[in-house]
């Protein structure tokens, strides 16, 4: 199987809903695959059986492990990550199979890149409406976060799980300096001054810096707003003495484990895979 490398709108430019330290690695690993393009990967990759939907009872049991791709490319073959084109296709199958009487997320991702999250995040919403989906795991943060937010229950399973990282990063690499030290004169023209903010041949300028801040900021203002939606709780004020909301613990974008995550409101408990089986099944 030959694919294609990573594109490389994956990182300049783009803000990913991302853990922090998952986003530093997996923008390291992506800039050396896009420098070397001629890589490629003569075998499919070994599939676990946590890689594969199962099928219990009529429970679908969906997995979102590692990070999150919009599509499939050498990237996310090596890596193991989950591309949301498959991902969509696995929950559409199992929203239109007769016989589903829930839908699980199973969830082990520290996030990935943006793109889709928020329309995949609102179809899960709207399929709520028609039958139950749930949300359990040992990891979801960020556009993972954004994704179990959508379903009607999330659950930890365990204590040591790791929720939030709420918000988004962007890595701008520039290398002007570096073509210039080997010799190279690289020129890019473009028809606007913010065509080619954070192009890694162009010297960034303040109002560059300002764009890209500010894209950034709004994509997690988006984040914000869907969470506002899918779990109200979070904005509830009637607990906290000066009158703040939940939400406000999330907004540095840090991590909670289990029992704080419970306490804030991003998740309803913790629950074993078996637990959460019996609940559903039970008439």
């Amino acid at each position: 199987m030959r694919l294609k490398p990573p594109d490389l709108s994956l990182i300049n430019r783009v803000p990913w809903l991302c853990e922090g330290q998952a986003y530093q690695s997996a923008m390291g690993v992506l800039f050396d695959m896009i420098q070397n393009p001629d890589r490629e990967l003569d075998r499919p990759p070994v599939l676990g059986d946590d890689d594969l939907v199962r099928v219990v009872d009529g429970v679908h049991y969906v997995p979102v492990k590692g990070l999150l791709l919009p599509y499939e490319n050498l990237f996310s073959a090596i890596y193991g990550a989950t591309t949301l084109d498959v991902l969509e296709k696995q929950l559409i199958h199992a929203a239109t199979h007769p016989q589903c009487r829930a839908v699980v997320l199973v969830v082990d991702s520290p996030g990935g890149a943006a793109t889709g999250i928020a329309e995949l995040a609102d179809w899960l919403y709207r399929l709520r409406q028609a039958k139950p989906v749930f949300a359990i795991g040992r990891r979801m943060l960020s556009g993972a976060y954004w994704l179990a937010a959508a379903c009607g229950l999330i659950a930890a399973t365990e204590t040591t799980s790791e929720f939030g990282s709420v918000g988004a990063v962007l890595e701008v690499r520039n290398e002007e300096g570096k073509a210039a030290a080997m010799g190279e004169r690289i020129h890019v023209f473009s028809s606007g001054k913010l065509k080619v903010a954070g192009h890694r041949y162009v010297r960034m300028t303040e109002a560059d810096m300002r764009y890209l801040q500010n894209k950034t900021l709004d994509l997690a203002l988006q984040f914000f707003q869907a969470l506002e939606n899918y779990r109200p709780r979070l904005f509830d004020t009637s607990d906290d003495p000066d009158g703040d909301p939940r939400a406000l613990e999330l907004a540095n974008g840090g991590t909670f484990y289990s029992s704080d995550a419970k306490a804030i409101g991003l998740i309803d408990g913790v629950r074993s895979m078996d637990a959460i089986h019996q609940l559903i099944t039970t008439p």
